[in-house]
């Protein structure tokens, strides 16, 4: 076995592989925490296996680079500024390197901008794996790129918290949240290039502060149709949509279609603007344009949850929610020249302003389990669902 290890000693600020593993990387048990200053780049490009058998190809091997494991462990890598795994094994074994915070340990690469993933797509990639409680922060993140194809893989599950940053660049990478309480959070915009996706299942959480922008046309690649969105940055949000407008749905529930299980906006205290946009033609748009389709997480749970004061701006594109146990076109209040409406719906009063193209919560409604009748400008006016 030939293991192509980079023993090369680094100059000023770059360390090389096998240094960095021994004296820095491998944090166990109940540490206080390991911490290096001064290094701005990391590169494992020579740290792969290769077998001589030609009859034996095909193997699989997995090298950790960076592993924090247990309560109380932190490792600290803040100052690194990049993370360059484009290595090119040249042969058909799988080698997969790997960042690992498991068991309530916490990985601090905080400063890095840049990864660079494998150049082989077919068998090797670079994962950053996240379970148990344990926490990676790359809130810093800006682009994911590959030396040529080959693929980055961020899994979340049971209970661990990936944390990344303004995500302006996302090529070759899958983005995975396996369960309810695990949680991938973006500091910032999530821009996801043709070859990248998002997988998130039943109950399981992606937090988003500024904007969710998707190139895909295949849509399992963007599988949010059971999972909880929750956009809840400060200033005015974006959403893109993909979906083929089909009309009104009239069962409960719903899968593809690039729909979401539920879209929250805000949070308790802190509202927020979200506004749709049809940005890129995912393929749907036909003679017109898509559609978002929000299909609800069961019977009682609403597709839509407006946090008060925050506000969901449709802008003339088609939108439907699973609320109050049947769907609703929301743009039924929203025809041009009609009045600015307020509808109890979700328990909440939703203020539709044509206008604006707006939907705004100012409050919840004052007795849930009665449907009341508002008076609005001088007129009686029954909440009502209007079908296509």
């Amino acid at each position: 076995m030939d293991n192509n290890v980079n023993k090369e000693l680094f100059e000023l600020r770059q360390m090389t592989v096998p240094q960095l593993r021994e004296k820095y990387f491998d944090v166990f048990g109940d540490a206080t925490g390991a911490r290096h200053k001064g290094f701005l780049s990391y590169s494992s490009t020579s740290l792969y296996s290769t077998y001589d058998n030609y009859y034996s190809q095909g193997r699989t091997y997995t090298h950790d680079l960076f592993v924090a494991t247990g309560a109380g462990s932190v490792l600290d890598l803040s100052t690194l500024q990049s993370i360059n795994a484009g290595f090119n094994d040249g042969d058909d074994d799988q080698n997969i390197q790997r960042i690992m915070a498991t068991a309530e340990g916490r990985i601090d690469l905080s400063g890095v901008k840049t990864i660079t993933s494998p150049y082989r797509n077919s068998t090797d990639r670079l994962d950053i794996v996240v379970n148990t409680g344990g926490v990676v922060d790359l809130s810093g993140l800006r682009m994911i790129s590959s030396a040529r194809s080959g693929r980055s893989r961020f899994v979340v599950s049971t209970g661990g918290q990936l944390i990344l940053g303004d995500i302006v660049k996302a090529e070759h990478v899958d983005f995975i949240v396996e369960d309810m309480g695990s949680l991938l959070r973006i500091d910032g915009n999530l821009n996801l290039s043709s070859s990248s996706s998002l997988s998130v299942p039943l109950l399981a959480g992606v937090e988003v502060t500024h904007s969710l922008i998707f190139h895909q046309t295949d849509e399992t690649y963007i599988y949010l149709d059971k999972a909880l969105l929750h956009m809840n940055g400060t200033g005015l949000q974006f959403l893109e949509i993909g979906g083929e407008d089909v009309g009104l749905p009239t069962e409960l529930g719903g899968s593809g279609n690039f729909g979401i299980g539920q879209l929250v906006v805000g949070d308790i205290g802190t509202p927020t603007t979200v506004e749709l946009l049809d940005l890129i033609d995912n393929g749907n748009r036909g003679d017109g344009y898509e559609a978002l389709y929000l299909y609800g997480l069961g019977v009682n749970e609403d597709g839509l949850v407006l946090h008060e004061g925050s506000t969901l701006i449709v802008d003339h594109l088609d939108a439907y929610a699973w609320m109050d146990g049947d769907w609703v076109h929301l743009n039924d209040w929203l025809q041009d020249g009609m009045a600015p409406t307020t509808v109890a719906m979700g328990g909440r009063l939703m203020a539709f302003n044509p206008q604006a193209q707006s939907i705004t919560n100012t409050g919840m409604v004052p007795e849930p389990t009665v449907l009341a009748l508002f008076v609005i400008g001088g007129m009686l006016l029954l909440p009502c669902r209007w079908r296509r």
